[in-house]
């Protein structure tokens, strides 16, 4: 609240070049100067977006850049019709919407009031859209992209879309992501049921859970005090902290993939198996070690 308009700007601009990652503009700057990459180069986007080789790499890049565009515009777009009767002219509640929504898609927290969001705390369209430009950002590209395309067999004038099948890496983050929300709602809900969300009704002690669930990961904003909070509750929010969101997504954190390949090694380890498996694929031993040292 204590920055003007250009330095509220400024901001943003930081938000969204560090969500969509500065390897993503080195990138696509190369390729608009047609300049090569050097092995060591490919192999580093390959690795940060799981690519199998260059030319899906590029793919990747723009589909990065297309959907970002597409998500933060819809966000854009539901915040405003949620939020319009509460500025005096459209530009302005454009602009909180545009600043919202990329800031809750990059992860970053940021909100123009002093209160975060505590004051949409039971604002359903407001908090589901905000939770929605959270998730889908904390997924990771990699994730959409794979999504994107999975079983898609469109007939356009007898041209069809080839199959797609889903990566490990896809299922994983899915998974582990839907199971983070659902246990940290829970440990939220019940551990502040009489305490932080005391003075709500039922029905909004839920949604409030669902969003710091959601928001605790990555994000950071918040829409309840969490200083009431108890110790239980903190140390459960401090472990999605820790896990944060997916790769090559718009979070931080160890990430899905990383948690989830422990958790499964650990399960395989207690039951004695030789290799570890998820989904019926087998996860590489040098895999197994790069989960263990983060």
């Amino acid at each position: 609240t204590t920055y003007t308009l250009f330095g509220q700007g400024v901001i943003l601009v930081l938000i969204q070049t560090g969500g969509l990652g500065i390897m993503v503009f080195s990138a696509l700057l190369a390729i608009m100067i047609n300049r090569k990459f050097s092995q060591k180069q490919t192999r580093e986007l390959q690795d940060t977006y799981a690519t199998e080789n260059l030319k899906d790499t590029y793919k990747l890049i723009r589909f990065i850049f297309q959907y970002t565009i597409f998500f933060e515009v819809i966000g854009t777009g539901l915040l405003y019709l949620a939020l319009k009767k509460e500025f005096s002219n459209v530009y302005e509640g454009l602009y909180h919407s545009i600043f919202h929504a990329i800031s809750a898609f990059c992860n970053a927290g940021f909100s123009l009031y002093s209160d975060s969001l505590a004051r949409y705390a039971t604002n359903v369209p407001v908090m589901l859209t905000i939770c929605s430009l959270i998730i889908v950002g904390g997924l990771g590209f990699p994730v959409i992209f794979n999504l994107s395309n999975l079983n898609l067999v469109l007939k356009r004038r007898n041209i069809s879309i080839p199959y797609t099948p889903t990566r490990l890496q896809t299922k994983l983050a899915i998974t582990i992501t839907f199971w983070l929300l659902v246990v940290g709602t829970i440990v939220i809900w019940a551990g502040e049921y009489n305490g932080a969300l005391g003075g709500y009704n039922s029905f909004d002690k839920v949604m409030i859970s669902f969003f710091n669930s959601v928001t605790a990961r990555t994000a950071g904003f918040s829409t309840v005090d969490i200083t009431m909070f108890s110790q239980g509750t903190l140390l459960g929010i401090m472990i999605l902290m820790f896990i944060g969101a997916s790769p090559g997504s718009t979070g931080g954190g160890i990430k899905t993939s990383t948690f989830g390949v422990l958790m499964v090694t650990f399960w395989a380890k207690i039951r004695s198996f030789e290799n570890v498996e998820v989904y019926g694929r087998t996860i590489p031993k040098v895999n197994m070690l790069k989960a263990v040292s983060v």
